[in-house]
């Protein structure tokens, strides 16, 4: 008889099959789920292999149980795990946002500390002054009317 699976449950499994995107992990009575390569550890995971092997043996929780069946299962939310080599894993690349500080003429290059400060200031006063003119030019408006 097959033990019914719960979401919140944490069992013990063994991995089975390592994908780019994650790890099928065995559960027993013939189910297994997949932990998503984003459920293995708490730092930026690029490949798999650098954590699991097949055959080992890892606590998952049971995270999602989709309408066809389909389990999500976690081993960071359980124990999350280090790299087998022990090395420290590479940072996870970061997507830059528009940054309002830098012109086209200085993109790429680093300034300094002061030099952005200043540089903050300088904008700050432009844009109060600005400010100022158009509120003035609003309130001179509203009294000709």
């Amino acid at each position: 008889m097959a033990k019914n699976i719960t979401v919140g449950e944490i069992l013990e499994g063994k991995v089975t099959a390592i994908k780019e995107y994650g790890a099928f992990v065995g559960l027993g009575s013939n189910r297994s789920g997949l932990v998503h390569i984003s459920q293995i550890a708490s730092e930026y995971v690029k490949q798999v292999e650098d954590y699991l092997s097949v055959g080992d043996t890892v606590k998952v929780k049971v995270i999602d149980i989709s309408e066809d069946g389909k389990i999500s299962l976690s081993i960071k939310q359980v124990a999350p795990l280090q790299r087998k080599d022990g090395k420290i894993p590479e940072p996870k690349p970061m997507k830059r946002s528009n940054d309002i500080s830098r012109g086209p003429s200085t993109q790429g290059k680093r300034q300094p500390q002061q030099d952005k400060m200043n540089s903050l200031e300088e904008k700050l006063k432009k844009w109060l002054k600005t400010s100022e003119e158009r509120i003035q030019d609003l309130q001179s408006k509203q009294k000709r009317k």
